[in-house]
């Protein structure tokens, strides 16, 4: 995987929220907080985004999901002054439900990041990116893909971009 070319089109971020406090004494998925190793996670991505330069989304599609959203306030260091944009419809999201929200998206919006959950995450990488690619997201990952030139949000299609890199959570 290359170097994020950020000028040769769309760029989609997809990550996954941080890992979950299982035994947080919350019965509702939804409203379930990161763990600390959660909290690290995110933390070492953002270190990581930091070193990369590159990796500055004009927008962030947010679920409303607690994790979700603690993941992108612990994001907001290095993203600060970008919309960010939360959906009750990404909670626990199908890949078809991701792909209308990034639809709904202005075209201004060259570089959008989803924050949110699998499977769906896994199958809009595999849609858009390469169908024949079974690369896991585990919490915290995010897989970038870019999209070419002239395409936008509102033309997705099956192969149209290519995994330029993959920030893994864990070493």
């Amino acid at each position: 995987m290359g170097n994020i070319n950020e000028n040769a089109g769309r760029c989609l971020y997809l990550m996954r929220s941080g890992a979950v406090l299982k035994d947080s004494g919350v019965l509702y998925d939804y409203n379930k907080p990161l763990s600390r190793k959660g909290i690290n996670q995110v933390l070492l991505q953002l270190e990581r985004f930091r070193e990369s330069e590159n990796v500055r989304p004009d927008c962030i599609l947010c679920s409303t999901a607690l994790r979700a959203r603690q993941t992108v306030e612990l994001l907001e260091d290095l993203f600060s002054g970008i919309f960010v944009f939360y959906r009750d419809a990404l909670y626990l999201a199908p890949a078809f439900r991701m792909m209308e929200t990034l639809s709904e998206l202005d075209i201004i919006f060259r570089r959008v990041m989803i924050v949110g959950h699998n499977p769906g995450l896994e199958h809009v990488m595999a849609y858009l990116a390469d169908p024949g690619v079974k690369q896991p997201l585990n919490p915290a990952d995010c897989a970038v893909i870019q999209m070419p030139p002239d395409d936008d949000w509102h033309h997705l299609r099956p192969g149209l971009g290519q995994i330029s890199h993959f920030f893994a959570s864990e070493r």
